[in-house]
């Protein structure tokens, strides 16, 4: 006769594998978390980049219609402003341009009369007699802070103004500075 031995099988307890899928399932709840932490670091950066691009559009803007303009108020350079106004003499229209909550606005008047003086007009409208527009607004959640600052032309020198623009979106926040020169425009518009 023969006698069959029997055989053990070594294998898992139990025990052993809900041990295992538990650690199993916590590195998986730590990885997901790292995944979901950097898709939503990156969403914020790509946001964060499209309003930087906008912001850099719009200061684009401003600077090719500053190029044209005499600066109207303010007259110095003491401190940063959030607003600016210019008579645009190739448009001839006194605009102004002003940072206000999570917008930068563009405000414009119409043609300016053709006698008398373009920057006395535009240093009269009020800011209510000018129409308004944004030139950019942020979504909820994205706070911009813009100041304007101004060396104004004299009679033998071309004056620039410094735009500085901070965009800032939760925890981060983005800079954008731009230079430009003005054209002497006293020199030929006395």
């Amino acid at each position: 006769m023969n006698t069959l031995k029997k055989k053990t099988l070594k294998g898992f307890s139990l025990m052993e594998s809900m041990i295992a899928m538990f650690i199993f399932s916590m590195i998986m709840v730590v990885v997901t978390g790292f995944f979901s932490k950097f898709i939503f670091v990156g969403k914020n950066a790509q946001q964060l980049q499209q309003n930087l691009e906008d912001t850099q559009f719009a200061m684009n803007r401003v600077a090719k219609v500053l190029r044209t303009s005499v600066i109207i108020n303010p007259s110095s350079n003491n401190a940063n402003h959030p607003r600016v106004r210019v008579f645009d003499y190739s448009q001839n229209k006194c605009i102004e341009y002003e940072f206000s909550g999570n917008s930068f606005l563009e405000k414009i008047s119409g043609n300016a009369s053709s006698t008398g003086d373009p920057k006395a007009w535009c240093a009269g409208l009020s800011s209510a007699s000018l129409s308004s527009g944004s030139l950019i607004q942020y979504p909820r959640g994205v706070a911009i802070d813009g100041k304007f600052s101004i060396v104004p032309s004299t009679a033998t020198q071309a004056g620039r103004v410094l735009m500085n623009v901070e965009m800032t979106r939760g925890n981060h926040s983005v800079t954008a500075q731009t230079s430009m020169s003005l054209r002497n425009f006293t020199a030929i518009y006395p």
